[in-house]
């Protein structure tokens, strides 16, 4: 299981995740993390750790649109669609 959480007061984000990776039932402590900076996003990811390095280092997010009304589209069309581009190019759906 794994807990990603963000707060966003005062026009400041702050987001954090968990370190634990669990094969069966036996918990570990990750080395790497699950919240990376990309760009201006901040992105928490679970499952897959190779989805995450992906994320972290592959990912080219399109610049995000400037024009008011318009970010909540982006992220549910461009966005989305394109981390599943990668992941899906990359072997990882």
């Amino acid at each position: 299981m794994t807990c990603i959480a963000g707060v966003g007061p005062h026009g400041k984000v702050v987001i954090g995740g968990d370190s634990a990776e669990v094969g069966g039932y036996d918990p570990t402590v990750r080395a790497d993390v699950k919240v990376v900076v990309n760009g201006p996003f901040i992105i928490g990811f679970t499952s897959s750790l190779r989805m995450g390095q992906l994320i972290e280092h592959s990912f080219k997010p399109l610049p995000v649109p400037k024009k008011p009304g318009s970010l909540v589209r982006y992220m549910v069309v461009d966005f989305i669609d394109a981390v599943h581009a990668l992941l899906k190019d990359k072997g990882c759906v």
